[in-house]
């Protein structure tokens, strides 16, 4: 589902700001697999809803760190649930090349012994 969500959607980005129920905009970056830092950042500005704070995550959601599977599950999650609030622009990790070279595959590997799931990951990036 995250796949074919993601394929609908436009290379670039456009958010009203200030707009409806949305309070305000955060935008995130470089993640590299740190889920404290991400879960850091909900809990200081409120975890993704249909209302309150629009999420702008520019990328670089994996590699180099040790949860890169989670983070990109749980925004993919929150995608398809607040398709509105959650907005994703993929980085240069988020290509087959990269994140193989840089550690996301052998995560992957280590997590789920597959290299069809990491396929599944590089479709949807």
């Amino acid at each position: 589902q995250s796949r074919d969500l993601l394929a609908k959607r436009p290379r670039v980005t456009r958010i009203a700001t200030r707009s409806g129920s949305h309070k305000r905009l955060v935008i995130v970056g470089d993640l590299h697999g740190q889920l404290p830092d991400l879960l850091t950042i909900f809990l200081e500005n409120g975890f993704p809803s249909g209302q309150g704070t629009q999420y702008l995550i520019n990328g670089d959601l994996v590699d180099r760190g040790p949860h890169g599977v989670e983070i990109a599950t749980l925004l993919l999650a929150y995608k398809l649930l607040y398709p509105e609030t959650i907005h994703i622009n993929r980085g240069n990790h988020e290509t087959s090349t990269i994140s193989a070279q840089y550690g996301f595959m052998s995560e992957v590997m280590q997590k789920y012994n597959s290299t069809h799931i990491f396929g599944l990951f590089c479709q949807v990036f």
